[in-house]
Formats: structure tokens, sequence, C-alpha cells
């Protein structure tokens, strides 16, 4: 697995790269994952929605902690950020935090 991203808040900057190493909880339907960027350290990683289309994915952690809109375009169109938004709100993910990138 291969984290990439860019500063919302200063574009100038370089792209960040991450690899990780993903597995699949048994039972989930691959819905969750346990994640490690550092061995032996693990993360909860839970896909919450997913776009029927594969163009974007909610995935969240269990403690509502952290939340990711990934999207397969730099820019996702307001109506599938929407969406989105719609299905951390009914997870309950407190959405005030939520930094969102610049266009």
């Amino acid at each position: 697995m291969l984290n990439e991203c860019v500063n919302g808040l200063d574009p100038a900057r370089p792209q960040h790269y991450a690899q990780g190493v993903a597995y699949p909880v048994e039972g989930s339907n691959n819905a969750r994952l346990r994640v490690s960027f550092f061995w032996p350290i693990y993360a909860d990683y839970w896909v919450l929605g997913l776009d029927p289309d594969y163009q974007w994915a909610v995935v969240g952690s269990p403690s509502r902690q952290y939340l990711w809109i990934l999207s397969r375009s730099p820019n996702l169109p307001e109506p599938q950020m929407e969406q989105a938004l719609a299905i951390a709100r009914a997870q309950g993910f407190d959405l005030s935090r939520l930094v969102r990138s610049a266009p």
C-alpha cells in the first residue's frame, strides 16, 4: 500500500509518500483493515463508504479520531464530496475537525 499526499495548505511543498502493509480483518469482507507503516505498530482502518465506480472512498478509525476521504482525482466534485461527508456524518464523525485540501 502506497499513500501519497499533497499539502493542501501549501501545494508548493513536495508530495509525501508512505509505504505500508495492510491486512484485511477476517470476516469483514475486506471492509476492515489492519495497517502498518512502522512495524510492529498497526492501526485499524475501516472502509465506511465506497463509490460504486471506485472513484472515492471514506475511510476512518473505529475511535472516530481519524477520517480520510480518498479520491482518484485531485479534486473530488462537490456532489460526490457531499455524499462522502454524509456517510462520515452518519457514522458519527465530527466533521468540524476535517481539513480539506485546497482545490
